[in-house]
Order: C-alpha cells, then sequence, then structure tokens
C-alpha cells in the first residue's frame, strides 16, 4: 500500500485534533490485502484492532434482504406491513426497496421518546447501569412499531434522506420472516454466510478499542443485549480491518451470488448524499461503479468502499467520533493505489 504526502498531512491533521486516534488502514488489490496502522507518534507496527463499525452494519442488513429476496421469501416492491402483521396492511406503508435506498420518506433520526428516556435515566441514576445511549441507532421493537404506525406516507418515493429509523424497520421485517429475534438472526448469518471470524453483534467485548468523543474524552460504548428486543439494523457491531476487507471481497466477486443484488443503482441519492445514488443499502457512484458506506458513532468513524471494475477496496477505520479527514484520506489512499 502507497501512502502519499496528501495521506500522511490528512493524518496529521486528524492525530493533531485527536490525540488519542488508532486508525487503521487496509486495501484490497487484486486480491492482497495490505494494511497500515497510526497514532500520534506516526506509523507504529501493525497490528489487529477491534473497532465499532457503525452504519457500514446497514449494509449487511440489505446483504441478508438480498439473501431472502433471491430465495424468493421477500420481494423488494412490497410493504413493509407484509411482514409485519401488527401494522394496519390497509394503511400505505413504505416498499422494501424504499427502505433500503432511504427513500422512504422516514425522518433521519428516531423522534424523542420519554419512556425510554426515563429508563435510560433510571438505569443510570437509579441502577447505576450503563444504559444504552444512542437511540438514534437502534430502537425497541414496541417503540419501531408505534412510530411507525403514528406516520401517514405517501405511495411515492420520497427525496432520499438517510433513516435510521427506515433501516430498523427493515430489520424488523427481516426478523419476522425468520423467525428469530435480529441480534441472533445478524449473529447466523455472519458466522454462517460470510463465515467472518471477528465480526460481532454488540458491543460486549473487551478486544473493543477505547473510544474518544470530539472533546477526546473517553466514551463508553452504547450496550446492545438479546433482552432489549432492539434491533440494531443500522449500527451495534464490531469488526476488524481484515474482515471488513473479506467482506468487500465477497462483494467483488459477488459470493454469494445473490450479492450481485445490492451492488446495482435503485435510487437517486439526491441532496445530502455526497452527490451518490442508491444502490441496495450502498451509496452508488454509476459513473465508476463505486460502492461505499461509511459509520459514525459517539467514539468511531469508518469508511468501506469499492470498485468491481478495479478489483480494489479499501477501509479506514478510526476511534475517534466523525472527522472531517476521512472521505479526503479515503480518496488520497484509494487514488494512489488503485491504478498500481
Amino acid at each position: 500500500m502507497k501512502i502519499n504526502e496528501q495521506s500522511i498531512e490528512l493524518i496529521q491533521k486528524l492525530m493533531d485534533k485527536h490525540p488519542h486516534t488508532l486508525l487503521t488502514i487496509g486495501v484490497l488489490h487484486k486480491g492482497e490485502t495490505s494494511f497500515k496502522l497510526f497514532d500520534a507518534s506516526g506509523e507504529i507496527p501493525y497490528e489487529s484492532h477491534l473497532y465499532e463499525m457503525g452504519s457500514i452494519g446497514k449494509t449487511f442488513t440489505t446483504s441478508l434482504l438480498a439473501k431472502y429476496v433471491s430465495k424468493g421469501k421477500m420481494n423488494l416492491d412490497d410493504s413493509v406491513a407484509k411482514y409485519i402483521s401488527v401494522l394496519d396492511d390497509e394503511k400505505y406503508y413504505p416498499t422494501l426497496k424504499r427502505l433500503a435506498t432511504h427513500t422512504a420518506g422516514y425522518p433521519a433520526d428516531y423522534e424523542l421518546d420519554m419512556k425510554l428516556l426515563m429508563n435510560l435515566l433510571w438505569k443510570y441514576y437509579i441502577k447505576r447501569e450503563q444504559p444504552i445511549i444512542q437511540d438514534n441507532m437502534t430502537v425497541s421493537k414496541e417503540k419501531l412499531i408505534r412510530l411507525a404506525k403514528k406516520r401517514k406516507l405517501k405511495d411515492t418515493d420520497y427525496p432520499w434522506v438517510y433513516s435510521n429509523f427506515g433501516m430498523s424497520l427493515l430489520g424488523l421485517a427481516l426478523s419476522n420472516v425468520a423467525g428469530k429475534d435480529f441480534l441472533t438472526l445478524m449473529t447466523e448469518y455472519i458466522n454462517q454466510d460470510l463465515k467472518l471470524k471477528n465480526t460481532f453483534v454488540g458491543t460486549n467485548y473487551d478486544q473493543l478499542v477505547k473510544g474518544y468523543d470530539v472533546k477526546n474524552q473517553e466514551i463508553i460504548p452504547w450496550f446492545i443485549t438479546k433482552d432489549d428486543q432492539y434491533i440494531p439494523a443500522g449500527g451495534g457491531m464490531l469488526t476488524t480491518a481484515e474482515d471488513l476487507l473479506e467482506y468487500a471481497r465477497l462483494n467483488l466477486e459477488e459470493t454469494p451470488e445473490y450479492l450481485t443484488l445490492c451492488h446495482d443503482y435503485q435510487a437517486p441519492g439526491g441532496k445530502g448524499s455526497g452527490n451518490m445514488d442508491m444502490a441496495l443499502g450502498w451509496w452508488f457512484n454509476t459513473r465508476d461503479k463505486i460502492c461505499w458506506h461509511a459509520g459514525n458513532v459517539n467514539g468511531c468513524a469508518t469508511s468501506l468502499s469499492f470498485t468491481k471494475g478495479k478489483d480494489f477496496a479499501i477501509v479506514a477505520l478510526a476511534n475517534v467520533y466523525s472527522y472531517d479527514e476521512r472521505e479526503p484520506l479515503t480518496n488520497a489512499v484509494l487514488l494512489e493505489n488503485w491504478d498500481n
């Protein structure tokens, strides 16, 4: 892997702002992988680390959707209500395709839920437990259904709005079709279908790198348990750079074959999508055939992109919340390596 001067400058800028950062960059090119690891002192000897992947997990959800579509168990043009029986099928609910492409009309984040907020405060101040602290990433089945019933939508392709809520609703539909809770379903999919050994649902792992917020304060990751009945269809997963590049390789080779369904244009991205369109869960650069997704939660910023025409993939994983250098850095490394 080549790291050019522009990339080094961006890495240094990141470290100047966030000196606790641990940054892993990995490249897959023509079947060969290479990795580099950086901290505030510069490049250091490489070792694998476990990071939160953030919203890259959404592409795992849509990959599972592609599997069920290929088996005839689900149809992209079906209303999500077909797979969630408690929803009133006489009312319009978005199609699975619209949920997977963020064109369903749901908001970017969940509405404030006082019941959940009081529960979190009770856990933290009374029981002295560490509660889930990011309700914009996970949501209970009860709340998910309540908010879906509350919102009135039209049968139309809405302008693109990135929606954690819509992806979670899709996750509940998948869970119902499988007859399993989402955490079990996704764990089995990761282990059995994708055969990834160091990718996990949940954050209760001692090996997880410490995360830091924008003020460089250490944060405690939000915990997801089966008993909470949460649907973390857009986050709550851990991974390594090695596993994410293996996941990219599966997508490049389109094995399993149903992954082919994930890589074609499905909907326009519109304002806020970085001038990219939507494939099935992936941002999609139509001209260069690049599939891309990123992740941000309080304590990590991640990016994964691949392009089949160049047989190239790049991953960046950092243990700091949302840094401005992520896309420029990824692009700088990509342009330096993918034509070699």
